[in-house]
């Protein structure tokens, strides 16, 4: 249950044509992590390192590779600016945050 936004760009044109993944960090109401990279399953339960171990490794192969954080519209906002401190501080620069479209 994402929080909705009126401008929001689908993840598909993020990707854009090339041959870039696209990467998504999920942080659920409890502060649980999970990943998924091209719209594969989720995998759940991984710690803050796992995710960025994960993260650099798409970024070193693909480097053009959006990143973006989703939490349901529950999750704390100091818990998604803490995850993102800490992509950033991990040198995983432009996260997006997912929002659903309000139509």
């Amino acid at each position: 249950d994402l929080p909705k936004t009126s401008n929001a760009t689908p993840a598909q044109e993020l990707a854009g044509d090339t041959d870039s993944s696209f990467i998504i960090i999920e942080i659920d109401r409890d502060g649980n992590l999970g990943l998924s990279v091209n719209d594969e399953e989720v995998q759940r339960g991984l710690s803050l390192q796992d995710v960025i171990v994960r993260v650099k490794a798409e970024r070193s192969i693909k480097p053009d590779s959006p990143v973006a954080v989703g939490g349901d519209a529950a999750t704390p906002y100091a818990d998604v600016v803490l995850l993102l401190d800490e992509l950033s501080r991990a040198g995983i620069p432009k996260v997006g945050l997912l929002t659903d479209i309000r139509e």
